[in-house]
């Protein structure tokens, strides 16, 4: 009964919280472009909120191992919400300026990594071993759907409110998922580990870079993961809503359906995974995945092309369907 409702609450949390973060990361984009028109200033904003990310991810790991697990999941909560309540209040007053707002999505970043991290390896110890692999399978579920549903509602909501409501709206969001960690059966104290010190930042850190190293399959997954996201990652967080909302001329909403239609596919590849291709070995899946990903990744200028938007129309139906 304990693991259930634990579970639960977990999830409840990280649905919401999920929700929020999908809903502010499709209009923040779209914010930016319409107050500074510049692409730059996009490209500058996602490595402000991807850097912090990365660096933080070395620190969070540690962290997690050694503190309680549900505080850190709770202080990175009502941190997260009071600094985007903050953003909401200020842009509520018409004084919300980007240099602020860059500012705080630094530390924000960093709330982030310290929550991933802990609430990834959490997991295992709130649900009972026996069901381990239906409370992970839940959790990409949740995740997935959260992820779908919040893109629509971001672009529909700042289209028709504004960023102001976004801020409100994450930032609430935030705080019920701390207060779920909060009613969380969760007793395990610190952990009596190694003080964390410079010195063992670096070896911990480096004992993980020698596994995978010395793991040939490890490092090549590691190298194509590395270099997928730092080519495609760009594509979705700064030329595609650019494109859309500048070149093509769509509507925030639309850009907010379009985004859920590709977490929708997401969603469908990972069930065809687990279902009809599960008897297919994961080499035969990745390569031929990796193949139709290319493909679609070189038909889309094609589809963005002046020649193409011509012939189907600006910001019309048939060029939307094409795009999804």
């Amino acid at each position: 009964m304990k693991y259930k409702k634990n579970f639960q609450l977990y999830m409840l949390g990280r649905f919401i919280s999920y929700m929020g973060t999908g809903i502010q990361q499709i209009a923040l984009p779209l914010y930016i472009l319409d107050v500074t028109h510049s692409g730059i200033m996009m490209g500058l904003f996602s490595a402000v909120n991807l850097v912090p990310n990365i660096i933080a991810l070395a620190f969070a790991g540690i962290l997690g191992d050694r503190k309680n697990r549900k505080n850190v999941m709770m202080s990175s909560d009502y941190v997260r919400g009071i600094f985007v309540l903050f953003l909401g209040y200020f842009a509520m007053r018409g004084s919300l300026n980007i240099a602020f707002l860059f500012t705080l999505q630094v530390f924000i970043s960093i709330m982030d990594s310290i929550f991933n991290a802990s609430s990834t390896a959490i997991l295992p110890e709130l649900v009972e071993e026996d069901k381990l692999m239906k409370g992970i399978a839940a959790w990409g579920g949740i995740d997935a759907v959260s992820m779908i549903i919040g893109p629509a509602l971001g672009g529909i909501i700042y289209g028709i409110f504004g960023i102001k409501m976004v801020f409100y709206l994450n930032g609430i969001s935030f705080i019920i998922s701390g207060i779920c960690c909060t009613l969380i059966a969760y007793v395990n104290e610190d952990r009596n580990l190694e003080t964390f010190t410079l010195k063992s930042f670096f070896t911990e850190n480096s004992e993980v870079l020698y596994f995978i190293k010395k793991n040939k399959a490890l490092l090549q997954l590691f190298s194509l993961a590395l270099v997928t996201n730092f080519l495609v990652a760009p594509l979705f967080d700064i030329v595609l809503p650019y494109v859309v909302k500048r070149g093509i001329g769509f509507t925030s909403q639309q850009y907010g359906y379009l985004i859920s239609f590709f977490t929708l596919g997401i969603l469908l590849g990972n069930i065809l995974i687990g279902t009809c291709l599960a008897k297919f070995s994961r080499k035969l899946i990745m390569k031929n995945s990796l193949v139709l990903q290319t493909i679609i990744l070189m038909m889309f200028p094609a589809a963005v092309f002046p020649v193409t938007i011509n012939y189907l129309g600006e910001h019309s139906l048939r060029l939307f369907m094409l795009l999804t």
